[in-house]
């Protein structure tokens, strides 16, 4: 099994090989990759996507009713509190840290991109430390899968990352936590004898200079569903260093793999757009009914870009339909739920479809080989101005360049680098 540098490692994998065994799981050598892995049923693989040969798990057995992902909020939620874990308030999802110009190697992630970030006032500043067993649902936003979205099923940029936090934990207790974790899974319908245990060891940085996690990766018939991670020695400069219990989900892949159906999408709604497979578009509206909603306005630079960036992800996805108006409210309030959001639903939907013209906007004019003006607000006064004015260009000629700009759009490779 997995071996780590020092004691503390080697005390938890003691501990954890014991809780396993006690079990009877069994540690095994994937038949694909050849990784170690530990699990309970007769799998010969480590359960990844690759190794499982996609996602078999929609193969299993399923509840017989389907469960919206706002029930699958409301449950996990009930479940951790029940057992003892006290809720910690999501966190914005713009990350303050990224803007300070020190050493902090946490300043390259614009958005908050995992649970445990909500505690960066303590790593970082060191704030005082919140005592006990926490739960926290928080929103985050991962850039990095936008070329994903709608390629490979499983993936969006906005999601809710389910976690149990326990600080300065000792192994011992990051064990219990990750006992109740796989009791909430069977609690939900998902047995651990479908699961695969993939343990590894990295030395994160998160400003202040390394310090170790001993990972460990639970996958379920090709789904990763989270990471159950036990950070120690992370430096502080005016107190010990610390530990953490840090394990973390996807709601929408809990959600997923509870209800087993098609697609990913599907609990994540509204189905209807999810049933034509408009996942990019559902991606693209979602992420930005969250930024939007957390006050990133359209810039140039930062967020604001990421916030342009995504627009034009969504002016791809919807070619010039205007499909997208009725997602962002409903997006908005999935999100309310969870965020104290800074703009109401009307405001995010204009910001958003401000930028949306703004952009399909300049498309045009660039097609149409004339210079943009200020004074055209929309679209609709931008076709006004060429018709009346002097460009010389005919309601045919003009109709003629829209389907074209717009047929381009439909052409136009899926995913752009954000």
């Amino acid at each position: 099994m997995l071996s780590g540098p020092d004691g503390t490692s080697s005390e938890l994998i003691e501990r954890l090989r014991t809780y396993l065994a006690d079990r009877n799981w069994k540690r095994k050598i994937c038949a694909v990759c050849g990784i170690e892995f530990i699990a309970k049923g007769q799998s010969d693989n480590c359960g990844s996507y690759k190794c499982s040969g996609g996602y078999v798990f929609r193969s299993f057995s399923r509840r017989k009713r389907f469960t919206l992902l706002k029930e699958m909020m409301t449950e996990t939620f009930s479940y951790f509190i029940s057992e003892g874990y006290r809720k910690l308030p999501s966190a914005s999802i713009l990350n303050p840290y990224s803007r300070r110009g020190d050493s902090n190697n946490l300043e390259d992630t614009l958005f908050i991109v995992a649970g445990v970030q909500a505690l960066n006032p303590i790593f970082i500043d060191e704030a005082p430390v919140t005592e006990g067993a926490l739960f926290i649902a928080q929103p985050v936003i991962r850039t990095q899968y936008a070329d994903m979205v709608g390629k490979i099923d499983g993936f969006s940029t906005s999601f809710v990352n389910i976690c149990t936090e326990d600080l300065n934990a000792s192994p011992k207790r990051h064990v219990e936590h990750i006992d109740r974790w796989l009791s909430y899974l069977s609690h939900i319908g998902l047995f651990v004898n479908q699961t695969s245990i993939v343990p590894e060891f990295l030395t994160p940085d998160w400003g202040k200079g390394t310090f170790n996690n001993v990972a460990i990766y639970l996958n379920y018939g090709g789904l990763q569903l989270g990471d159950m991670s036990f950070f120690y020695g992370i430096p502080q400069r005016t107190r010990k260093e610390m530990t953490v219990s840090d394990i973390g989900f996807g709601l929408e892949r809990v959600a997923w793999a509870v209800n087993k159906s098609t697609s990913y999408f599907d609990a994540i709604g509204p189905f209807i757009e999810s049933f034509l497979e408009k996942y990019r578009l559902m991606d693209s509206a979602r992420t930005l009914a969250l930024i939007s909603g957390s006050g990133v306005t359209p810039s140039k630079e930062g967020t604001g870009y990421r916030f342009r960036k995504f627009a034009q992800m969504l002016l791809d996805a919807d070619k010039g339909d205007f499909g997208f108006l009725h997602l962002i409210p409903y997006y908005h309030s999935f999100w309310g739920n969870l965020l104290q959001l800074s703009r109401n639903s009307d405001e995010c939907r204009n910001l958003i479809y401000r930028e949306y013209l703004r952009r399909l906007n300049a498309q045009l004019s660039a097609a149409l080989r004339i210079e943009w003006q200020n004074s055209w607000s929309d679209t609709e006064a931008l076709l006004e101005s060429i018709l009346t004015g002097s460009y010389g260009i005919s309601v045919d000629q003009l109709r003629g360049v829209i389907a074209s700009v717009l047929r381009e759009e439909k052409e136009r490779s899926a995913g752009n680098n954000l």
